[in-house]
């Protein structure tokens, strides 16, 4: 739709309704960003990536059978940040996308 911009800019509000179906068109979007942000040479791509992966985990439901991958793409990214920050907090993340 036209606003799966808008979900993967963080653009709110958006209608309620729409979020699942949003998430899911923005998934293969995330999911190319997490692919290119390891080759970027500073941590926008991933910060990127990392905050649409956030998004569409919070909207889906546990249940769906794509989750476990979003959730390893996200502590592999999570990880792969605090590498290249040094901050203890962004593993700890990792470690609980992990989980």
């Amino acid at each position: 739709t036209m606003f799966t911009p808008c979900f993967i800019n963080d653009i709110d509000p958006l209608p309620e309704p729409l979020l699942p179906i949003l998430a899911d068109q923005a998934a293969p979007i995330a999911v190319d960003l997490f692919d290119s942000a390891f080759a970027a040479p500073d941590e926008a791509y991933l910060r990127v990536a990392i905050r649409l992966l956030q998004r569409i985990l919070a909207i889906r439901p546990a249940d769906r059978l794509s989750r476990p991958a979003m959730l390893s793409m996200l502590g592999i990214a999570l990880s792969n940040l605090s590498e290249r920050t040094g901050d203890q907090a962004t593993l700890d993340e990792a470690v609980d996308a992990l989980r």
